[in-house]
């Protein structure tokens, strides 16, 4: 029988996703990963890890490249999940134990369903109280014993017995038993059994009789067999078991030598979830399916543990820390159920509500890297070189190097300090950090349109902006004529009322407003009046999403344009 495995929790600090806004910009992506590493010094309580709700542009990658820092794993979305709730880390059964062993257990661990595995770990069934009840029940043994393989180690230990001759057999199968009611007198009549058989007290050529006909005989109440028929017994290959029970005791309890896997439930009639089942998912599925228990397998398809319909009602919330964004319509999805700890941002204030009281950082700079660098100060906590290139980056890329009406002085003042402990020139680092984010070639549509983009919502009105910094009019043209096509689709994706586009250009400081959706063109007229040149509209000195585009927007939705 193979050795059940005991399950051991390891106790972990609980983790905390520390994560930007959908479709992330560089800022977005190191802050996250410059705020994990500032908790992760200062607090060791927790866990604390940057993760990216999208993926990552070409600016953002040569930014991490540059100072040799690993991706954020991808975070969609931080609705609970099966792993966020109390498993109970049962150990599971090997298919050859007893279905008194499991029942055993059961009481102990006041539970009604065990999962059975295979050497490997993976689930190959289960077995509940109710099927070991039901087991209990059937009097047809001799079919049991027949098709189902019962270990002798399990008979023994049924029996409290010992095997005094084996006969090589690993289990204990035989088409009938047959049980001494005392009427065996004549050889010929014990001639005739075959299979297994429960006998006590007999003659010795009772006994001959027995052993030369049976597959294995079961003497009861301490009878002591002699070292001829032992010897006799080894000849012919028939298995001797004592025990101090009686005939009716033990007929009555061998079957509970049975292994699990002859009553379980098989694979394909079993529920299970996975540790990354949402917790919505798995309320749903329990609330069709009436069974008390269902197991969890982990990422390689493990058993993992059990849970019941009462594990869902106290699942603990994902911990999260929001950066570079406030408002919901920017944030991974469930992050209304999450546990946020804090919000470090430089935005305009939005919609996100949380439960409790937490820390909101909110300041008028170009760049939450800014804030972050901040922390560090505030907090003397040193910074290394490869936190401070992201950190540097990170405000070169949110102000445009300096060129956005966002930036001020201490993003600058941050900047300048941060290029010194990371070693970089700031004007060439910005031209080749700008150069790789203008590399349209060998991107789709759809991969420019969700490199940077957000949703809003005022005044009833929901709306997206998207933008791309590009350092020449050629990159400029070249992404107008990939997008335009794509805004279609994009509006029906993303169902807003309508869409605009920034195509900046980082170097003359201007920006090229592409737009789709109904009143798209009235609301923008009303906010950039004499701005439009053919079918877009042309905003010099324009390069701030955040200050000089969603403000006006916002403006003329609260003025009630007609649209």
């Amino acid at each position: 029988m193979k050795e059940i495995k005991q399950i051991k929790k390891v106790k972990k600090n609980p983790k905390v996703y520390v994560i930007g806004h959908k479709n992330p910009d560089s800022d977005s992506i190191c802050s996250a990963i410059a705020f994990a590493n500032l908790k992760s010094d200062l607090d060791n309580t927790k866990r604390y890890r940057a993760y990216r709700a999208g993926s990552m542009n070409n600016e953002t990658k040569f930014v991490l490249k540059s100072f040799e820092i690993n991706e954020p794993k991808l975070c969609l979305d931080v609705f609970p999940r099966v792993k966020n709730i109390d498993i109970r880390q049962i150990t599971p059964l090997s298919p050859d134990t007893s279905i008194k062993k499991a029942w055993t257990m059961m009481g102990d661990l006041d539970i009604v369903t065990l999962a059975i595995v295979d050497e490997e770990d993976t689930l190959i069934g289960l077995i509940t109280a109710e099927d070991i009840a039901l087991a209990n029940m059937d009097n047809g043994m001799n079919d049991v014993f027949e098709n189902a393989k019962v270990p002798f180690e399990n008979a023994i230990e049924v029996l409290s017995g010992k095997l005094v001759v084996d006969n090589g057999n690993r289990y204990l199968n035989a088409d009938r038993i047959s049980i001494d009611t005392c009427n065996w007198t004549d050889v010929k009549d014990i001639e005739k059994l075959s299979g297994i058989i429960i006998t006590s007290s007999r003659s010795k050529e009772q006994y001959i009789g027995l052993i030369k006909h049976a597959k294995c005989v079961i003497l009861c109440s301490g009878v002591e067999i002699s070292n001829e028929l032992i010897d006799l017994a080894v000849k012919n290959k028939c298995a001797i078991i004592t025990t101090n029970k009686d005939v009716y005791e033990t007929a009555k309890v061998l079957h509970q030598s049975i292994p699990v896997s002859y009553f379980m439930t098989t694979p394909e009639n079993i529920y299970s979830f996975k540790l990354t089942t949402p917790i919505d998912d798995a309320r749903e599925l329990m609330g069709k399916v009436r069974k008390q228990y269902f197991p969890v397998l982990d990422e390689k398809d493990k058993y993992y543990g059990l849970i019941s319909r009462r594990n869902l009602m106290n699942f603990k919330r994902i911990n999260a820390v929001l950066v570079d964004h406030n408002e919901i319509t920017q944030a991974v999805r469930g992050i209304e159920l999450a546990n946020v700890l804090a919000i470090i941002d430089h935005h305009r204030i939005g919609n996100l509500e949380t439960v409790t009281p937490i820390l909101f950082r909110n300041q008028p700079v170009g760049s939450t890297c800014t804030i972050v660098y901040q922390m560090y100060i505030e907090s003397n906590v040193a910074i290394t070189r490869r936190m401070a290139g992201i950190m540097c980056a990170g405000i070169l890329s949110d102000t445009l190097m300096f060129q956005s009406p966002t930036c001020t002085e201490v993003d600058k003042i941050a900047a300048e300090y941060l290029a010194k402990v990371a070693e970089i020139n700031m004007v060439e680092f910005a031209e080749q950090m700008f150069a790789a984010g203008s590399d349209i070639a060998g991107k789709t549509a759809k991969e420019l349109f969700y490199q940077d983009f957000k949703k809003f919502e005022h005044n009833g009105k929901t709306f997206g902006i998207g933008q791309g910094s590009f350092s020449s009019m050629a990159s400029i043209k070249d992404a107008e004529k990939l997008l335009v096509p794509y805004l279609d689709d994009a509006i029906k994706n993303e169902q807003v009322d309508m869409i605009f586009f920034m195509l900046t250009d980082i170097i003359h400081a201007s920006t090229r407003l592409i737009y789709i959706g109904a009143g798209a063109e009235k609301l923008l007229k009303a906010t950039f009046p004499d701005s439009k040149k053919r079918d877009r509209f042309e905003l010099p000195g324009v390069v701030s999403r955040k200050k000089q585009v969603v403000p006006p927007i916002i403006h003329a939705l609260q003025e009630d344009v007609e649209i």
